[in-house]
């Protein structure tokens, strides 16, 4: 009975490559930590609740750890649902995205919105303020014509004092001639005799009046006399005496009439520049009611514009932080597709390379 060949082993570089394959493959098998952590992160952080949860995480390493192709019916199932919760939160953070980007959208009509209200605004402002300027304008021109209607009152009323005055000045004086005619030309043309004191009048009255001085001369001699005493030369002082106070008299009250007139004139005129003055003090206060409305209506919309600005500055500062939060949002959607989608389609693909395959077959059959 012959001897059976003896079995020969693999050489030493055989059996090493054969395990070093083997191990390949194992690890080829074996899902990636970082993916499966990412896929785990987004799950454990979604809104599902925490045994469905639990039961994704718990089981992922069997079902989306194994490669594609071992995959049994029930794996495959805990893909999907994988999948499902992943494709609901990557909707999620869509909607968050475009959430933000109507918010920047919002920020930016009620930007220009609010640019023209304050445009409007600034306009009613301005309007307001050129209103302020007219009545102040017409206010100034009003006092002005005030001052001229108070100086034209009082020069009125000065005139009007004058006048007064001379009138009186005059009737004093009349009624002084009228009283030497009666008291004293009259008892002297009927030989009564006056006194000193009123021949010392008489004398005083007739240079008041611009006697002439040849008869002022005459005068003391010729009154005072008795009757059966005056001479002829007496008596024609005493005529050109009484024609000379007569005339005066005359005189005084032709000046008496035209100075009434004249009273009579100022007085009027100086009653219409009183009422034109009333007028204008009555304007004036009118332009002052109108301008300090206009004031506090200027002021009102010089506060409206500062308010209009601080409410567009607050847009402004709104507007920056949608933009900041739409580009969060951006980011973080990209980040989820990138990042956590991209492992998990990587996982859920994933196969055994077909090389390796047939390396392990041959170093089975090896």
């Amino acid at each position: 009975m012959g001897h059976m060949a003896p079995i020969k082993r693999p050489a030493a570089s055989q059996q090493g490559s054969s395990q070093k394959k083997q191990a390949t493959t194992l690890e080829e098998e074996v899902a990636p930590v970082r993916l499966m952590q990412k896929v785990i992160r987004a799950i454990s952080t979604s809104s599902l609740p925490h045994s469905v949860k639990e039961l994704l995480t718990v089981s992922m390493d069997d079902s989306l750890g194994a490669v594609k192709e071992s995959r049994h019916r029930f794996q495959e199932e805990l893909v999907q649902m994988i999948e499902s919760v992943l494709l609901d939160e990557e909707k999620k953070l869509e909607q968050m995205f475009q959430d933000t980007e109507e918010a920047v959208h919002k920020c930016d009509i009620e930007k220009v919105t609010q640019s023209a209200v304050l445009e409007v605004a600034q306009g009613n402002a301005e309007e307001k303020k050129q209103e302020l300027n007219a009545k102040q304008a017409e206010l100034a021109t009003t006092e002005r014509d005030i001052e001229a209607k108070v100086h034209a009152c009082n020069a009125a009323e000065h005139d009007f004092s004058v006048l007064k005055n001379e009138i009186d000045v005059i009737t004093q004086t009349k009624e002084k001639l009228e009283a030497a005619l009666a008291d004293v030309i009259k008892p002297t043309k009927d030989g009564q005799g006056i006194s000193k004191d009123i021949l010392n009048s008489l004398v005083a009255l007739c240079t008041a009046v611009k006697c002439d001085p040849s008869l002022l001369t005459s005068l003391p001699a010729a009154f005072g006399k008795a009757a059966g005493e005056l001479g002829h030369f007496d008596v024609v002082v005493i005529k050109q005496v009484e024609e000379f106070i007569a005339a005066q008299v005359a005189l005084h009250k032709e000046s008496m009439s035209q100075t009434e007139a004249k009273v009579s004139a100022t007085q009027a005129n100086l009653e219409a520049v009183k009422e034109e003055l009333q007028q204008c003090m009555n304007v004036k206060e009118s332009f002052e009611a109108e301008a300090k409305s206009a004031a506090a209506m200027t002021e009102q919309a010089a506060l409206n514009v500062q308010a209009e600005m601080k409410t567009l500055k607050s847009l402004e500062v709104e507007r920056k932080s949608a933009d900041a939060t739409a580009e969060a949002a951006k980011a973080k959607l990209e980040m989820f597709r990138e990042g956590t989608l991209a492992a998990f389609k990587q996982l859920a693909e994933r196969n055994r390379a077909p090389a390796q395959e047939s390396a392990v077959l041959t170093d089975a059959c090896v």
